[in-house]
């Protein structure tokens, strides 16, 4: 449920004063229309967060508007919103536009309360994935200080004498441990690099991970190495 509230002036002692006078008021629930908007000609709107679909949600609140005459709409939007039409700032701000009705549109670029409220849960969590994801690229920058000395292992083990007693599987986990941990500062770099160019488009904590991933297999084939020599 919301709240409408409506200032009515009255003369009183040679003084005007506002008498504040509040009702039910829902977007949407259609039928609190009519008292809300009874004797109003300005209003002052904002968008509800939660309510994302502006033709379904919007709409029959300024179809009413319009069906009023009102004179003035003041709407709270959004700042950057003429370039950006997907917004439901823009799509409210079109609407309002094709209803001939009078406008201002506010365009703030933040609330600090939404950090308090609506925004609340989804920063807080935004930023435990950053931090963890932060950390985790750190650990997986550690096995970078040894990337000289593992290619060069992997290049005199690749230069070695075989004996030729080496069996198929052996040979294949020794070759694909030179190739996995040679390639290791690749996929750290990649997934660096495309984790910063995608502004957070995609998700952090995955991309640092995948390093760490690599890490693991070239851990598992040396062991396996090892354990076979």
């Amino acid at each position: 449920m919301r709240v409408a509230v409506r200032s009515v002036e009255k003369e009183r002692d040679k003084f005007t004063r506002l008498d504040v006078e509040l009702m039910e008021f829902d977007f949407l629930r259609h039928h609190t229309f009519e008292h809300a908007l009874d004797g109003v000609q300005k209003v002052f709107l904002m968008r509800p967060p939660q309510l994302g679909k502006p033709k379904h949600d919007m709409q029959p609140f300024m179809d009413e508007m319009k069906k009023r005459k009102l004179e003035h709409i003041v709407f709270v939007s959004l700042m950057g919103v003429e370039k950006n039409p997907i917004v439901p700032h823009r799509k409210i701000e079109d609407m309002i536009r094709e209803s001939g009705i009078g406008y201002t549109f506010l365009r703030p670029g933040f609330f600090m309360q939404n950090l308090n409220t609506t925004h609340r849960d989804g920063a807080n969590q935004s930023m435990k994935k950053k931090l963890l994801s932060s950390f985790l690229f750190v650990v997986g920058a550690i096995p970078l200080l040894f990337t000289p000395i593992v290619l060069m292992a992997n290049i005199m083990s690749l230069a070695g004498e075989r004996t030729g007693n080496e069996g198929f599987f052996t040979l294949f986990v020794v070759y694909s441990f030179i190739a996995v941990s040679s390639t290791y500062f690749l996929t750290y770099l990649g997934c660096l690099i495309y984790r910063f160019t995608r502004k957070g488009k995609e998700k952090p904590v995955l991309l640092s991970v995948i390093p760490l991933f690599h890490l693991a297999l070239a851990v598992v084939l040396f062991s396996l190495w090892s354990s076979g020599s």
